[in-house]
């Protein structure tokens, strides 16, 4: 197997472990593909076949961030392979990182206008962003490629808020009866707002397929919101055991644990999520107010201060400036707070003047 740009031959110790790696994948011990396409990556780190297959099984894994990584790193190395910059764009989605999702999405359709599965993902991550004018044109050019898709369906419901009943049994009857058509019935639901429609959806998945990895999820943000947080927690920590390598479910099991009051406890499942991805602003935010809630507010600052660094979007930031007053403020540098709460204002006027022709 010759190493990408080299030209030359992997060393014998680099040929098992590709071997391995790949022997692994295919009989579904995604563990151990992990762990030999790794070794292979960091020994041949100009190799790019060990990047790509890594970042497979990582999103196989449900390691979205670490995926990412591996993608990114395979496009270091030839930045025209086809589909790479798509199967970044969907990590990356699913990681909450909706700019850099956004960008690497329209790269992969800048390279092939025929990748419907980017089409889809950067209409989801638009409307995520809530730039529905673009999705919107988006969903228009999927139309005469997919028209009877659910996914394209579920699209439509979320652009436009309809809670139309109509709608939703075009969407079933897309798919009947199967267990994904459940569960994008549920996500239509969700969408509509039918809160009781939608948590016996995903429960009647859920008895379907206990241990089926994500409707946890959606249920456990549907019983928070009703303010079942125990309720709500229970969900977030089983996902949280059948998928060890997700930061999802670690992060709203902190926050449902910081919303029954239980810092102390939050704060231990934060600092896992944060072992998964440590780049993660809202988990670096949510640690932070673990830590405030105890009282400890100098232990706050150093999290919330990198979470502001690396937060996605100028919302979250003005959201974490304000709290960094508040906590510069009760550790009394009225300095530093004055600093923050300017900050705050900044972002509060730009976001003001930019407002306009928002939906």
């Amino acid at each position: 197997m010759a190493a990408a740009g080299t030209g030359g031959q992997l060393a014998p110790r680099l040929e098992e472990l590709a071997r391995e790696g790949v022997a692994a994948r295919e009989r579904g011990d995604l563990d151990a593909a992990e762990q030999a396409l790794s070794d292979l990556a960091a020994e041949a780190p100009d190799f790019l076949p060990a990047h790509l297959n890594l970042g497979l099984v990582r999103y196989e894994l449900f390691d979205y961030a670490g995926a990412a990584a591996a993608f990114s790193d395979a496009l270091g190395l030839d930045g025209g392979v086809a589909g790479l910059h798509g199967l970044l764009g969907h990590a990356l989605l699913e990681t909450g990182r909706l700019d850099a999702a956004a960008r690497a999405l329209r790269q992969a359709l800048d390279g092939d206008p025929s990748d419907l599965k980017s089409r889809f993902r950067l209409a989801r991550a638009l409307i995520e962003r809530r730039e529905f004018e673009g999705a919107s044109a988006l969903i228009g050019e999927l139309e005469s490629h997919a028209p009877g898709d659910p996914e394209l369906l579920r699209l439509k419901i979320l652009v436009s808020g309809n809670r139309s009943a109509e709608l939703r049994r075009r969407l079933m009857r897309a798919a009947p009866g199967t267990v994904p058509a459940r569960i994008t019935a549920a996500e239509a639901l969700v969408a509509a707002r039918e809160w009781d429609e939608a948590q016996a959806a995903y429960e009647a998945v859920l008895r379907a397929e206990p241990h089926r990895r994500g409707p946890r999820l959606a249920l456990g943000d549907i019983l928070a919101a009703r303010g079942r947080y125990e309720e709500a927690a229970e969900q977030f920590k089983e996902e949280a055991r059948l998928v060890p390598h997700a930061a999802q479910p670690l992060m709203r099991w902190g926050e449902a644990l910081l919303l029954q009051g239980a810092s102390t406890a939050a704060e231990g499942v934060l600092q896992r999520a944060l072992g998964v991805d440590g780049d993660s602003y809202e988990a670096l935010e949510l640690l932070s107010r673990a830590r405030a809630d105890q009282g400890r507010y100098a232990d706050a600052l150093a999290p919330l201060e990198k979470a502001v660094a690396a937060a996605a979007d100028d919302s979250a930031r003005m959201r974490m400036e304000y709290q960094l007053s508040r906590l510069y403020r009760r550790l009394g540098d009225a300095a530093k707070a004055s600093f923050h709460a300017a900050e705050h204002r900044r972002l509060q006027d730009q976001a003001a003047d930019g407002a306009g022709g928002v939906p």
